[in-house]
């Protein structure tokens, strides 16, 4: 459903917030829809840092992200994304699901987003 991209493009890379996570094309019809309050690129001074926890996470590397192939990969199972994708369909159509609900169910249960 998603990929990564890089920021602000292929060529330079910035070492925070070097790729963000964007929505494949052709997709957004059967998300839940969202709205932006602002460009993506506005959020840079508003992002943190979170310690990393290890074992759990991968040690922290110095620099930009490295573009893999992966990145843009559509994965070993499309029928398991399609699948996703009408179950978010149906809840969208019986509870009239936005950004802003799932934003409120996230708050309600104490759930942090990462950024």
């Amino acid at each position: 459903m998603f990929h990564l991209k890089p920021q602000p493009n292929a060529i330079v890379i910035d070492v925070v917030g070097g790729v963000g996570l964007q929505l494949r094309q052709g997709v957004g019809p059967k998300y839940i829809p969202y709205k932006m309050t602002s460009k993506v690129i506005d959020w840079k001074e508003f992002w943190f840092y979170v310690e990393n926890q290890a074992p759990t996470l991968p040690p922290r590397s110095a620099g930009a992200p490295i573009p893999k192939a992966s990145w843009n990969s559509r994965g070993a199972n499309p029928d398991q994304v399609n699948y996703l994708l009408e179950e978010i369909d149906l809840l969208k159509k019986k509870w009239n699901l936005s950004g802003a609900i799932v934003v409120a169910n996230w708050m309600c249960w104490r759930i942090q987003p990462l950024q």
